[in-house]
């Protein structure tokens, strides 16, 4: 999650909340650690791979920091998957960058 932060934070586009406030200024990030993966080798947990939720509220569809985000992770050999949805009742578009973090 710590290394997520960071690169979200050098992006300098958003502000970075967790829980978000209820006065949130947009754009702003919230991260959600929703799971946890894990594979074995020699009979015990060879490695833990995190996943972590990245939200990215915008008042526009087509805002040109997803696309800075996105360079971020990629830059930062993250793996993720992304989609965008209009969320009508706070009339603002939800950015997803669904994210795959070794622990």
């Amino acid at each position: 999650m710590e290394q997520l932060i960071s690169i979200f934070n050098a992006t300098g586009i958003a502000n970075y909340h967790t829980p978000v406030p209820a006065n949130a200024a947009l754009p702003y990030i919230a991260l959600t650690d929703y799971a946890e993966s894990y594979s074995r080798a020699d009979d015990r947990i060879d490695d833990i791979t995190e996943h972590i939720q990245a939200d990215y509220y915008t008042k526009t569809e087509y805002d040109p920091n997803k696309d800075v985000i996105r360079d971020a992770l990629d830059a930062a050999e993250i793996v993720f998957d992304y989609q965008c949805r209009y969320e009508d009742a706070e009339k603002v578009y939800h950015h997803i960058f669904d994210c795959e973090v070794s622990a």
